[in-house]
């Protein structure tokens, strides 16, 4: 598509939003998401929107750069993979094995710096994030109310809203919109461009009996984003700081985007990291909370939030636990992974601009090109055996 055509897509796209104005509430949302619409020249929420909202640093300190596989980039990608990552528009793809890098490519201007829109796979981090306020006391356990430490579920069906219910998504929220960011009256797409997040989640009402019934939306975690704060008394930003970001040695800071300057965390998604990274989140996970032989978050806690609640969901994490062989994921809309698959050691990042369409008959994991990437990443594994 050319810059015009481009420009000419986010003016008819600013019109729809604009269009709609009277049914949003506010917060921002009509002038910020006509600014942004215009800067991207798209509707679509967009991997580099970093450079477009506010954002939060979560400070590094010291890197530790990831040891080389003795095969490292010595393995061609077979023809099912390339066809993957080009139909993906692929940005980033690592692999590690062993706890070592065997594969790192990266695509359309891309590079080993570069910091990427996690969208969704921000979820699961959040859900880490509460186990380390669980192991600290900063929070007695996950089954305590959300009334214990914010206003406003106090009455009815709120009242029985347990922190738990909101990683596992099981609020029963009224949040049947889409989950998507180029529908401008959605629920999400407002989400993500208010400028007041705290104002907005008042309204988002709990209708039905919390914990009865899986319905995901990004609400849920934008919720337990705010209550990891007052709890914790820091920002998630700098709680994700001190205790992932800095102890695993992340080679790079990484950036969340706020709702405003100084403001909240959109924690539902919006944390912009590079793809080695990314890969160490997968590491920590695989190797149940341990690094460098420190056990940073109770092994309990990971098999907790790995195992599924629904089919297919534990605490933000995906999985197919009946697949040969079985993994779980991080995952983010427009084809973002991080993929843990234990029996073979090894985690898979790919980063992209899209993702294939979604296969109705495998519930939540869905997007294909994740059974891709475990089927022929394991399969090249007999040759790095020899």
């Amino acid at each position: 598509m050319s810059k015009t055509t481009r420009y000419v897509a986010a003016l008819a796209a600013m019109a729809m939003i604009l269009a709609g104005g009277a049914a949003i509430h506010g917060d921002g949302y009509l002038l910020n998401a006509a600014q942004k619409t215009l800067q991207r020249g798209s509707v679509k929420a967009g991997t580099h929107d970093h450079l477009l909202f506010p954002v939060r640093s979560v400070a590094s300190a010291t890197p530790q750069p990831w040891p080389l596989h003795p095969h490292y980039n010595r393995q061609p990608l077979s023809a099912n993979m390339e066809r993957v990552l080009d139909q993906t528009e692929a940005l980033a793809f690592i692999v590690v094995k062993d706890g070592q890098l065997l594969q790192e490519r990266y695509f359309r201007g891309h590079g080993r710096g570069a910091v990427s829109n996690s969208f969704s796979m921000a979820k699961p981090i959040v859900g880490l994030l509460l186990g380390f306020a669980a192991s600290e006391a900063k929070i007695r356990s996950l089954q305590q109310p959300v009334s214990a430490y914010l206003e406003g579920y106090d009455e009815g069906v709120a009242a029985k809203l347990k922190i738990v219910d909101l990683i596992r998504m099981t609020s029963g929220m009224a949040w049947d919109d889409p989950e998507v960011y180029n529908r401008p009256l959605s629920r999400t797409a407002q989400l993500y461009y208010v400028d007041d997040l705290r104002k907005f989640m008042a309204r988002q009402a709990i209708a039905t009996e919390p914990g009865a019934r899986f319905h995901y939306n990004s609400g849920n975690t934008a919720l337990a984003a705010q209550l990891l704060q007052k709890a914790t008394g820091v920002s998630v930003s700098q709680y994700l700081s001190e205790r992932l970001w800095r102890p695993l040695g992340m080679e790079h800071d990484a950036y969340w985007m706020l709702d405003r300057p100084d403001g909240m965390e959109k924690a539902f998604c919006c944390l912009s990291a590079t793809a080695r990274d990314f890969a160490r989140l997968g590491q920590f996970v695989l190797q149940k909370g341990n690094w460098n032989g420190t056990q940073l978050l109770p092994s309990s806690f990971i098999e907790e939030a790995l195992s599924p609640s629904s089919p297919h969901y534990g605490y933000g994490f995906r999985m197919d636990n009946q697949h040969a062989p079985a993994f779980s994921l991080f995952r983010g809309i427009g084809g973002q992974l991080i993929i843990m698959v234990p029996q073979h050691n090894a985690v898979i990042v790919k980063l992209g601009k899209t993702a294939l369409p979604d296969d109705p008959t495998v519930p939540l994991v869905r997007a294909p090109e994740t059974y891709t990437l475990v089927n022929e990443v394991v399969s090249g594994f007999a040759s790095v055996a020899k």
